[in-house]
């Protein structure tokens, strides 16, 4: 009944949760067992040779690309057309992302059948690629998602009918499932940085797998599996409210659509029955937290105008557009200018942190527009 109770309770029976063998890998150095207490050990030139000794392809030293596709790969020196294959896929990618935000979705079965990119260099003979992808494709219903992106340790969230074949050795898809798989840092620090290399998985196999078990589908799990509605919140405030709510009063068919324009939002709206009345009163979902009252929001489901097959949206510079002025920092600025300009960390401009010898010191944010021999003389004044 308490919510802040029970997310205490939550949270602290996650801190005497056993960790899994993966995330006792994303352990940060300083927290390992026997460094509690003592100070992280700088960095050495030792151990910088000793990094570089497992990077396998040494992108600084001769036949780096050679090395490259046989370690990320496991393709041979001699077969060119392996790599002009990954290029080729490659480009079809960038095709697919220009079109997803000029256009919409190209195709929602397509993906990139690697884990690595190709280097630049084997963009060759791509003049004839089809830019063409598979029309009429659906993406993937909610729990059917969750069953392509959970590993099998998640099984408990995914509908007991399926979760089965997240483990049982017998299960036409176990393998999408694999217990242990190789992280690859590739060039990075961190388990969490690095590439893991799971296997692919296979939409039409995981369908076949899935259909036999539909029927077993609780009705909130095959209520839950629909790609329902969106949902649009017009508050009272808003110059589009008095329209949308006038729909509600006029008890229109709840099955029509109808066409709105709200500060240059268009679409199609209909009215549903989760809508609270004008001034109603609305139940708090979470246990423990006061409901709403005297409500002042409408809602309505929430569909994307509709165009005819083929439609183009034009992508074009909207008319009365000004460009902002280019400005190169800090190569634009006079020699005083350029001497005093620091860069800014992060979005709100807050404190920088400078480190001399095992003290941090915060330096103010004005300190930034000095000179570094005078940050250095407020960090020492700071630091007495």
């Amino acid at each position: 009944m308490n919510a802040r109770q029970e997310a205490f309770a939550i949270r602290k029976a996650g801190m005497h949760t056993q960790k899994s063998p993966l995330e006792s890998m994303l352990t940060p150095v300083d927290e390992q067992p026997g460094t509690r207490g003592q100070k992280r050990p700088h960095a050495s030139d030792d151990e910088s040779d000793d990094d570089q000794a497992h990077d396998e392809v040494r992108l600084w030293e001769d036949g780096f690309k050679d090395r490259y596709y046989e370690s990320k790969f496991d393709s041979t020196p001699d077969d060119l057309d392996f790599r002009n294959n990954v290029a080729l896929h490659y480009v079809r990618g960038l095709c697919w992302v220009l079109r997803y935000y000029y256009q919409g979705c190209a195709s929602w079965k397509w993906y990139f059948p690697y884990h690595y990119a190709p280097f630049a260099s084997d963009f060759v003979h791509i003049a004839g690629l089809s830019t063409e992808f598979e029309q009429d494709s659906k993406p993937f219903r909610p729990l059917e998602q969750l069953m392509g992106v959970f590993p099998a340790a998640s099984c408990k969230h995914v509908p007991a009918p399926w979760a089965h074949l997240m483990s049982d050795p017998e299960s036409p898809i176990i393998d999408f499932y694999p217990e242990d798989f190789k992280i690859d840092l590739n060039g990075k620090k961190f388990a969490w940085q690095g590439v893991a290399l799971l296997p692919f998985v296979n939409e039409d196999r995981l369908f076949k797998a899935l259909a036999p078990y539909y029927k077993e589908l609780s009705p909130a799990e095959i209520k839950r599996n629909v790609r329902g509605d969106d949902r649009l919140y017009v508050g009272s405030k808003n110059p589009g409210y008095n329209n949308v709510r006038q729909l509600y009063v006029q008890k229109i068919d709840m099955q029509m659509e109808v066409h709105v324009s709200i500060q240059g939002m268009q679409g199609l709206v209909l009215l549903t029955e989760e809508s609270v009345d004008y001034g109603g009163y609305l139940d708090s979902p979470v246990l423990g937290l006061d409901g709403v009252s005297n409500n002042m929001v409408c809602c309505v489901k929430y569909r994307d105008p509709k165009y005819d097959a083929g439609f183009i949206f034009p992508a074009k510079r909207l008319k009365g557009a000004i460009d902002p002025p280019r400005v190169l920092k800090p190569g634009d600025l006079d020699a005083e200018a350029s001497r005093n300009w620091r860069p800014i960390i992060g979005m709100n401009g807050g404190p920088s942190r400078s480190q001399i010898g095992t003290e941090t010191v915060f330096v103010r944010s004005a300190a930034r527009e000095s000179r570094p021999e005078e940050q250095l003389s407020q960090s020492r004044k700071q630091l007495r």
